[in-house]
């Protein structure tokens, strides 16, 4: 009998390294994009964002715990570049541009077939799944955060899933594997859930 392998749903140093890296990178586009460079500024813009992926990892690796998978918090090196180029673009327009492409979650395939479920229908469900709650996580920190009048924090959140809810899973389009590619995959109608969802809490901000 082969015996299951544990479960890593808890991050890794690898992980820890990339949530560093896309926290501050994620935090000098919102600096960029809301046009303050002051010291309290990148403070804020970066404990934020620190904040807003890890309310994401918290979804994230909650499906894969439920679901006995593996994931990987990953820090897309073309995704990273184009939205440090977005900031720069806001910086030099004085217009709020923002990008936000810096991270992706990669599950590992190889281990979770060692049960057996690998095939494309299970593949793409479980993909979805792991995508679908890190979206819900956003989201329901956008909810907290709004009803305590938080409007800028919340602004960022919904700002934030709108740009994961993005399909792009393409070599020509400088991102990694975001959210909305997985969602889509599986389910049109929660891709348009979760993309009105995400538009609707960044209105409410305005």
């Amino acid at each position: 009998m082969v015996e299951a392998p544990e479960i890593s749903g808890f991050p890794d140093a690898e992980d820890g390294k990339n949530f560093v890296v896309a926290s501050i990178v994620t935090g000098l586009a919102f600096a960029a994009f809301y046009q303050d460079f002051t010291v309290s500024g990148l403070a804020f813009f970066s404990l934020a964002s620190a904040a807003i992926v890890f309310s994401r990892e918290v979804g994230v690796r909650s499906a894969v715990n439920l679901l006995d998978g593996y994931v990987d918090l990953e820090v897309s090196s073309s995704g990273a570049t184009t939205t440090l180029f977005g900031a720069i673009l806001s910086i030099a327009s004085g217009i709020g541009v923002i990008l936000l492409f810096p991270l992706f979650s990669e599950a590992s395939r190889e281990r979770y077939e060692q049960w057996g479920k690998s095939t494309d229908v299970i593949w793409a469900r479980y993909s979805f799944y792991i995508s679908a709650l890190g979206i819900v996580a956003l989201l329901f920190s956008w909810f907290i955060t709004y009803s305590l009048e938080l409007t800028q924090l919340a602004q960022m959140y919904g700002i934030f899933a709108f740009f994961q809810m993005m399909p792009f899973d393409y070599s020509g389009i400088p991102t990694g594997p975001l959210d909305g590619a997985k969602i889509i995959r599986w389910s049109g109608f929660y891709w348009l859930l979760f993309t009105g969802l995400s538009l609707l809490a960044i209105v409410l901000t305005l």
